[in-house]
């Protein structure tokens, strides 16, 4: 069997054939399909593709768009399971096509495939290093071309909170104590929510449709229409933007507290009442930190006393 990278030019020209039949005409039942392991992510995503449908023992080339990206052969029934395949790093955001099209003819089958570099939450991650290292569109060289794309001026305060944009919806705060959703498209308000306490509110995180956010007390809510889905009551003010990592939401106030990120069950908390702990926490590891202080003499009292503010966090199990 040859390459199929040496067929490159005249299977790239099926593809488009192929994305012009099932858009215009339509997919027969009889015509092969495939699924992917996800439907979004970032650029170099590990794609696995499975087909059903496709002619027995022949050859199946699967594309990213129009680039040919693996072979794979059919089993006796028609059917192939986890291809791997990579979303290239040039992908830009948006909306791409995973196609598997056979070798001896233009059968074939396509799913959509989108594309984002969502900035999540603030600093971008739970280590809060303020790179995202997937960017692919911006860079030093083109950024003297930015241009005002949309602005909104109808509010009743500032937004001051650093955004968290998602999936072409930025999520930010105003110090009138309002959380917006933003299409980050046009500027059209989406949906807010206003809480009942004022005051600064920390940059929000958002992670699997759920935006964490402290507003003295932490709430989560549906990314998608700003319901929310639980609410948990610190002894002060939560004053850090949620570090959400896998499946546990951590936030400081008067003491550490770790929170099942689906339900807002108290899983554990650390008591530590030396002061008020009102930045944002950070993740290496296994490590969780903490608060800023302020001062050298107040640092100084910390390690001789505290142990300095690291604090090593263990699974409870």
């Amino acid at each position: 069997m040859s390459d199929p990278r040496e067929r490159s030019q005249p299977i790239a020209s099926r593809v488009f054939l192929l994305l012009a039949c099932l858009l215009l005409c339509g997919i027969a039942s009889a015509t092969p399909s495939i699924t992917l392991s996800k439907k979004t992510g970032p650029p170099t995503s590990r794609i696995l593709v499975s087909g059903r449908g496709f002619e027995s023992n022949v050859g199946v080339d699967i594309f990213f768009d129009t680039k040919d990206k693996a072979l794979v052969v059919t089993n006796g029934k028609g059917e192939f399971d986890n291809a791997r395949v990579f979303a290239p790093r040039s992908a830009s955001p948006g909306k791409h096509w995973v196609t598997a099209l056979e070798r001896n003819d233009d059968k074939g089958a396509q799913r959509p495939f989108v594309v984002n570099t969502n900035w999540s939450g603030y600093n971008y991650s739970p280590d809060h290093d303020g790179l995202n290292p997937y960017e692919n569109v911006l860079n030093p060289s083109n950024l003297g071309n930015l241009a005002l794309r949309w602005s909104f001026s109808n509010l009743p305060s500032n937004l001051f909170s650093p955004p968290a944009v998602v999936d072409g919806v930025m999520y930010t705060a105003s110090v009138d104590s309002n959380l917006y959703a933003f299409d980050a498209r046009t500027g059209t308000i989406l949906w807010k929510y206003t809480f009942s306490s004022s005051g600064f509110i920390p940059s929000p995180s958002v992670f699997n449709g759920v935006v964490y956010v402290a507003a003295c007390d932490l709430y989560a809510l549906d990314a998608k229409t700003g319901k929310v889905l639980w609410e948990y009551t610190t002894g002060a003010c939560v004053g850090t933007s949620p570090v959400v990592v896998n499946g546990v939401v951590y936030i400081g106030a008067d003491n550490f507290y770790a929170l099942d990120a689906a339900t807002g069950t108290l899983l554990w908390k650390y008591i530590s009442c030396l002061y008020s702990l009102d930045s944002g926490g950070c993740r290496w590891g296994r490590l969780l930190w903490f608060g800023r202080v302020r001062t050298r003499r107040r640092r100084d009292y910390l390690k001789r006393k505290h142990r300095s503010l690291t604090v090593e966090f263990r699974d409870r199990n």
